[in-house]
């Protein structure tokens, strides 16, 4: 694992701050109070890479199905990271569960105010395992390719493997999320901002990834992000539940998988020069 990829080890302390969300909230998920705020200007760089993952299937012109999640703008303007199961209809929710393919799906950003800025198809996808095996909950990830590049106000983020066993023992890594969240009155179109620690757990079966920031519906799928001390955000894993009990919300790391395929979308490949770093357009 290369050296940015060790930051799990690394305990450093954030002290962010924001104004309260001024909205009522309904169906909170969140972990003791709730500590979701609105973007600061610290904030400028994560807000502008995140968005809204829409997906519909029509009938008659109708949507018949769909499913909606936060994703997050990873390597370059045309690479989005989510949650696998973000492209799937909620099962509890229609008889028969909907897979969503990349055709079926958008990615949509919004100003500071909520107006769209900008919708853009998918092109491409890959799927972590857990698309063939529900019981792989660190599979649970999919890497969009958009159409088109997003506007150059994004600005992608850089990612890194993460070592789950760096974060065991007590360990603990300072984390930011950007969400959409859909208990928030009629705040659905702009993301809020929340804090936490990140460690490991063994939950479920599984060495898992968990944290202590604040989730609501709609934000399976944000990038669970270490800001280093000199400010630069890296995306470390994503978001994907809450833990039955509510002690604290469960993630998918970025490991060997993802990890190779988010550089297989972000850098390209040119005939006898090897990989190359695409740039970042």
């Amino acid at each position: 694992m290369s050296e940015v990829g060790r930051i799990a080890a690394v305990a450093l302390l954030l002290s962010l701050a924001g104004p309260a969300i001024p909205q009522v909230l309904l169906r909170t998920n969140v972990i003791g109070d709730d500590g979701r705020r609105m973007a600061g200007d610290g904030d400028a760089e994560l807000i502008s890479s995140v968005g809204i993952v829409d997906c519909r299937r029509w009938e008659d012109g109708r949507p018949s199905s769909g499913s909606r999640g936060s994703g997050t703008v990873v390597g370059n303007r045309s690479t989005v990271l989510t949650a696998a199961h973000v492209l799937a209809s909620n099962p509890a929710r229609s008889r028969v569960q909907v897979e969503f393919e990349a055709e079926d799906c958008v990615f949509r950003q919004y100003d500071a105010g909520g107006a769209e800025i900008v919708e853009v198809r998918f092109s491409r996808a890959e799927f972590g395992a857990f698309r063939r095996n529900k019981g792989l909950p660190n599979e649970d990830w999919v890497v969009l390719k958009t159409a088109e590049p997003l506007p150059e106000a994004t600005t992608p983020l850089a990612f890194a493997e993460i070592d789950l066993e760096a974060l065991a023992n007590d360990a603990r890594l300072p984390i930011v999320v950007a969400a959409f969240h859909a208990d928030v009155v009629d705040m659905r179109r702009v993301p809020l901002v929340s804090e936490g620690q990140l460690f490991s757990v063994r939950y479920a079966g599984f060495n898992r990834l968990a944290h202590t920031a604040d989730a609501g519906r709609m934000s399976s799928g944000a990038a669970i992000v270490h800001r280093t001390a000199d400010g630069r955000n890296i995306v470390v894993g994503l978001q994907r539940s809450a833990a039955n009990f509510g002690e604290f919300n469960l993630g998918v790391p970025v490991q060997t998988a993802l990890f190779e395929t988010l550089r297989s979308f972000v850098w390209g490949e040119l005939p006898g020069l090897g990989r190359q770093l695409a740039a970042i357009r």
